[in-house]
């Protein structure tokens, strides 16, 4: 596995270094809720079709050009417009895509990145009165 895999990615069950355990993170209330807004989710929907439209129409530029200039502005313009697709994609998101773990650990990020590694919210950390032994927490 290491000829793919760093060994301090892999997880201590597999022979590796990394120290992790899976902890399932149950579903919040209403992380869904966008789900049941059709109206913007329409408008959405909408502007995606507008601009997969322009995406076909800059596709079929970039073929059909004999010359290398114009061939090329037509490359560059549906590069543009595959890179509004994708930033639309996680605009549209919310209202397609029920919340998964990788998004309640924040692997997944709302723009479509993912930190394979991220660091606990604050709200996620333990709470504790600054003591590490257990029999100290007793009164």
């Amino acid at each position: 596995m290491e000829q793919f895999i760093s060994r301090d990615k892999i997880i201590k069950e597999l022979d590796g270094d990394e120290d992790w355990e899976y902890t399932y993170l149950e579903p919040e209330p209403g992380e869904n809720d966008k789900m049941n807004d059709t109206a913007n989710r329409d408008k959405l929907i909408v502007e995606r079709e507008r601009l997969s439209r322009k995406f076909e129409e800059a596709t079929a530029q970039w073929i059909l050009s004999n010359d290398r200039e114009p061939a090329k502005a037509a490359r560059d313009t549906r590069e543009d417009i595959a890179e509004q697709l994708r930033k639309h994609y996680w605009k549209l998101d919310p209202y397609v895509r029920a919340r998964s773990l990788y998004d309640r650990t924040g692997i997944l990020r709302a723009d479509g990145t993912v930190d394979f590694y991220p660091k606990p919210k604050k709200d996620e950390t333990a709470q504790t009165n600054g003591n590490t032994n257990a029999q100290d927490n007793v009164e």
